[in-house]
């Protein structure tokens, strides 16, 4: 087995998953392996950017499952069903919460905060999108 293989084989051992069914890049995969093999590193994740291995995942409209995604929507093909630029401030089992840039009908964008929560199936997938625009009330959006 390649380094390639090792890595992406040690990376899914650790809870990491991706959106791309493929799994990393060889560069990336290879960057993993090197890392990994140079233990005087002293580099480690911020708090933000640590996700527990049974936390919740969020899924897209056509199935992909992602762990902080930039960009969240409940619509496939509707552009004002979309928040985008997303900032997590939490990614937890049971929610997740940020803040992003929520387009609106017409094209008009103002700040939202959204959560995700309700995990369900046995992907741990969160079933509830709350989006609450800067200057509006909390939109509730079931997701599949």
């Amino acid at each position: 087995m390649g380094a390639a293989g090792l890595a992406a084989l040690a990376l899914g051992a650790c809870g990491v998953s991706y959106a791309d069914p493929a799994g990393p890049s060889d560069s990336a995969a290879a960057s993993a392996a090197s890392s990994s093999a140079s233990p005087t590193s002293s580099a480690s994740p911020s708090p933000s950017d640590v996700v527990s291995p049974d936390a919740g995942v969020y899924k897209d409209c056509v199935g992909v499952l992602d762990i902080k995604p930039t960009s969240v929507t409940w619509s496939c093909g509707n552009p004002a069903a979309t928040v985008t630029d997303i900032r997590w401030t939490s990614w937890g089992q049971l929610s997740a919460t940020a803040t992003g840039t929520l387009t609106a009908k017409g094209g008009a964008t103002s700040t939202a905060a959204i959560e995700l929560s309700d995990p369900t199936g046995s992907d741990h997938h969160y079933s509830t999108l709350t989006v609450t625009p800067k200057k509006g009330k909390p939109q509730i959006h079931k997701l599949t």
